[in-house]
């Protein structure tokens, strides 16, 4: 079992807090999905629970992480330049704990995934000259092989292929390992995780808020957009509301300045005197009353772009024509690019999508 009590971080430049009060347990064998946008202390919170001072250099932890879990595998987002540079033989045995790593796991693991490790060896293969997937399965590889019974993945699904992108699906779906991990990818998402932890910076990114929800992904969205939607109905309804009363006031307000300027009775004075600081004690619970309309829920789901100023190109108008093109990865295209079209290049990591791309530019 992990377990995070009031669990807070601050970013130490400007104080901001990216992560506030968070509670949560996550049990064995359950998936837990980090998602949110960039900038709002995913990989913080993983840090946090691995090795908190990797946050020493620019962020401040406070509150409480119980980990009972026997053996934690971390599978960071990025690997250094210099383990890229690395053939992955060396990366694979180099600096090995022999009284956790299990070569009966390892091998059983590398057949699994299908790994080729002798061709690895025989063609002296660095990191950095595997493809996206490859170099996700020799990295769980390795860590696998220590058997931990907790798995923290930052963002795995980044620079995968479709192909290994369902691997790691089945991979996470079917493990009866705990799994916490940081995805961006919907379809993982929906078909991965049993439960989520939303983690948003609301109001002009300041104030940090964390939502953990135990059921799958769609539920979360679909609870979510629902309370969303009753949220809003809410706020704008108590809000019609008070600006009715409002007007009602100011009426009020205005008919017994107006008496109180013209009369000239000194009883009907008084008595028009005391009605005035009824009506300004008034004012005073409605502004009151402002102050406590429920919030309107902002949309952080929602991105808004506008292009107004630009022309629509002719759908007709040719772009860009190939006529078996040589490309500089061996092979040959015939491509027909028009005005609106909507090209989509897929294909397995290591093909030529970038270089494309590139050639395109």
């Amino acid at each position: 079992m992990l377990q995070l009590e009031k669990l807070t971080i601050t970013h130490q430049k400007d104080l901001q807090n990216l992560v506030r009060d968070l509670n949560l347990v996550l049990n064995p064998g359950e998936k837990l999905a980090i998602i949110g946008e960039e900038g709002t202390g995913k990989s913080s919170l993983i840090k946090a629970i691995v090795a908190p001072e990797m946050l020493a250099s620019y962020a401040q932890l406070t509150g409480t992480i119980t980990n009972r879990f026997h053996q934690v595998g971390y599978l960071p987002q990025t690997l250094e330049e210099e383990n890229l540079q690395q053939l992955v033989t060396e990366f694979l045995y180099r600096d090995l704990d022999f009284g956790l790593f299990d070569f009966n796991l390892f091998y059983s693991y590398a057949d699994q995934f299908g790994l080729d490790l002798d061709t690895f060896e025989a063609q002296n293969q660095t990191l950095s000259s595997l493809s996206g997937g490859e170099r996700l399965k020799v990295q769980l590889l390795k860590i696998l092989a220590t058997d931990p019974d907790l798995l923290i993945l930052d963002e795995p699904s980044s620079d995968l292929d479709l192909e290994t992108l369902q691997w790691l699906e089945n991979f996470i779906r079917q493990s009866d390992k705990a799994i916490l991990f940081i995805s961006h990818d919907e379809s993982l998402l929906a078909r991965a995780a049993t439960a989520i932890l939303h983690l948003e910076l609301l109001k002009k990114r300041t104030e940090p808020r964390a939502t953990f929800y135990r059921g799958s992904y769609d539920q979360y969205r679909q609870e979510r957009n629902e309370g969303f939607e009753h949220q809003l109905r809410v706020a704008k309804k108590e809000r019609e509301e008070h600006t009715k009363k409002m007007e009602r006031h100011q009426r009020i307000h205005q008919s017994v300045e107006h008496a109180l300027r013209h009369t000239h009775d000194s009883t009907a004075g008084r008595l028009l005197a005391k009605k005035m600081k009824n009506v300004l004690s008034q004012e005073k619970r409605l502004k009151k009353e402002a102050e406590n309309l429920t919030e309107i829920p902002q949309d952080m789901d929602a991105i808004q772009l506008f292009f107004s100023e630009i022309k629509l190109l002719p759908a007709s108008k040719i772009l860009l024509s190939w006529e078996k093109k040589l490309l500089p990865t061996g092979q040959t295209i015939s491509l027909q690019i028009r005005g609106r079209d909507k090209l989509v290049i897929t294909g397995k990591n290591g093909v030529g999508k970038t270089r494309l791309i590139k050639l395109l530019l």
